[in-house]
């Protein structure tokens, strides 16, 4: 080093601005030949793309130094960010004490065409145009280096997790760079073993078919992805965890743990009404059903249902369904049925059917019923009927999102009937065909701080000839699922829209309240004119909710606009599992 140049060991550097004549005050120690100490500031010149903090870091980093030390370093730190023609020249004033960096920083370079050479199969998704994607910018050191180990990473979650990239063959056309990538993604890594956690009741055999966890196969995105979805389409379980390798018992030879959650195996839910009394009906109503899910470790499902939905009328309904009878997609289900209705007829029917999961929000199905209809007292309108249906055409697309309140679900249903009405002494066979269409949408809105908005749309209707026949099929409006504060079932419809409406305030995590209001169109049908008519249904009322022991409690009050027999119901609903 010559003599007359001066060593500067930076103590503290702070920055007072950035752009031009920007001035870096620097605490200095001067050591000269002769051991005189003084104090002097940095004033930079030309620094536009880079910041003045930026540049006092690289600074920092260069430590004990001359001028044209630190000149050189500058340069090459501007060169590692993307400028390549940068030129850094700093003059010392040795009376003042003060450097001047005056800074040429030049145009910023590039990342141009950077083609990709996989020296081994690899046959994952990360492909040339991808690697373009994530390589662009300034041609800066930190930017390739980002760029490559993000290359990295989608390649290993490719199932490749030892591979080896190499940059080369740079070469710069003007103020663009071009490289080539030489990708190694060595073997891919394959799943030796799958170990199914949390299963009690079911059947982990089962459970591996249903899901396809195949020895040997690569542990790639697509499987992942895969087998996300197959969890998914599972009515009884629920993922408890995202599937994870847990061991390596080599480079490319893994254990995957897949952690599942049981849902309850029995639920029970339903409501109890009580009427206020006007019009003077009164007493207890409701219904109650008892689920038992998946006793047997592949899903089956066996339903008993009780209810009473008015004073006049009771219903027991007992049903089976094996989604997965014979593969995950291919399921049976059956149900009996035996009902009073208004002290008219007696009606017991029975179905046997087959489901189709198509997707695991969508379902097909067959169905073959057999009902039997007997009128009683007071019913001589009525005449004792047998029918035979097959529902040729059933499907049904749901959708419900809980963290955002989003919930949609359509169904419809097409059947042929054939009836066989005994008249007297003769017995006539009526053909019919009947359509159902109905579906429901809403969503939940925090519209401000703790209060929430629920709006529901939901809409039912029958279409098809010789409408006068279905007994039994009746659209009914009245109790916690349609309009509430009207008696469960009071009113029978051939098809109705209603929107529900609920603003509700929780306090507390637990417990919470709201208003609601239920408005109903519906249709009714008279057969003397062959006639149908609209009309307007409205009640409004209040509630309570509570997430307890008994599992979600509510507890409504409602009022209809026009209060008829048995209006003004209390219901309270619960949903418990075990």
């Amino acid at each position: 080093m010559a003599t007359n140049e001066t060593i500067m060991m930076f103590k503290k550097l702070h920055i007072a601005g950035q752009g031009i004549n920007c001035v870096v005050a620097v605490v200095l120690v001067v050591v000269s030949l002769a051991g005189s100490t003084a104090c002097g500031q940095i004033y930079l010149e030309g620094n536009h793309a880079v910041s003045a903090a930026r540049i006092q870091q690289w600074l920092a980093e260069t430590g004990a130094q001359s001028p044209s030390r630190m000149a050189e370093q500058l340069g090459a730190h501007y060169r590692e960010a993307g400028y390549y023609d940068a030129r850094v020249v700093i003059d010392h004033d040795s009376l003042t004490s003060e450097l001047i960096a005056r800074i040429d920083e030049g145009p910023a370079v590039t990342l141009g065409k950077i083609q990709a050479q996989f020296i081994a199969d690899y046959a994952g998704a990360v492909d040339e145009t991808a690697i373009n994607e994530i390589l662009s910018g300034i041609a800066s050191r930190e930017n390739i280096d980002r760029g490559i180990r993000r290359i990295v990473e989608e390649i290993a979650a490719d199932g490749y997790p030892v591979v080896q990239i190499s940059p080369v063959d740079f070469k710069r056309q003007g103020n663009t760079l071009n490289f080539s990538l030489e990708i190694d993604p060595g073997p891919p890594v394959r799943v030796g073993y799958w170990r199914i956690t949390g299963l009690g009741r079911t059947d982990t055999a089962y459970i591996r078919e249903t899901l396809g966890l195949a020895t040997g196969a690569i542990w790639d995105r697509e499987t992942q992805t895969r087998l996300k979805g197959k969890i998914a389409e599972l009515e009884y379980l629920r993922p408890a965890a995202e599937p994870r390798i847990i061991e390596h018992h080599a480079d490319t030879l893994v254990t995957v743990e897949v952690p599942l959650a049981e849902l309850p195996a029995v639920v029970a839910d339903g409501g109890i009404g009580l009427a206020s009394g006007r019009g003077g009906e009164q007493g207890l109503r409701g219904s109650i059903r008892l689920t038992v899910d998946n006793p047997f470790g592949r899903g089956r499902h066996l339903g008993l249902v009780v209810s009473r939905p008015n004073e006049r009328s009771s219903e027991s309904l007992l049903e089976f369904a094996d989604p997965h009878l014979i593969t995950r997609r291919l399921g049976v289900s059956a149900g009996l049925v035996q009902s009073r209705q208004n002290t008219a007829y007696d009606r017991f029917a029975a179905t046997v059917g087959m489901t189709l999961a198509v997707h695991r929000r969508t379902r097909l199905s067959m169905e073959l019923g057999w009902t039997r209809i007997t009128p009683l007292g007071g019913s001589s309108g009525l005449a004792p009927a047998r029918s035979y249906d097959l529902s040729v055409a059933a499907g049904s697309l749901g959708f419900q999102d809980q963290p955002s309140g989003t919930l949609w679900q359509v169904e419809i249903t097409g059947s042929l009937r054939r009836t066989f009405v005994n008249r007297g002494t003769t017995e006539t066979v009526v053909s019919s065909r009947r359509y159902r269409v109905s579906g429901m949408a809403g969503r939940a809105f925090n519209c401000i701080q703790g209060i929430q908005l629920r709006p529901k749309l939901s809409s039912k209707s029958w279409l098809g000839r010789n409408p006068e026949l279905n007994w039994g099929d009746e659209l009914f409006l009245g109790g916690p699922e349609t309009v509430r504060g009207l008696a469960e079932q009071s009113i029978s419809a051939r098809g109705y829209v209603l929107l529900s409406l609920e603003a509700g305030l929780r306090p507390a995590q637990y417990f919470g309240a709201f208003g609601f209001i239920d408005l109903a169109y519906y249709q009714r049908f008279l057969p003397e004119n062959d006639k149908r008519t609209w009309r307007r249904l409205a009640a409004y009322g209040l509630g309570l909710e509570t997430y307890n022991y008994l599992g979600r409690t509510r507890l409504e009050i409602g009022w209809p606009e026009q209060a008829t027999a048995g209006d003004g119901v209390i219901y309270l609903r619960w949903l418990r599992g075990w």
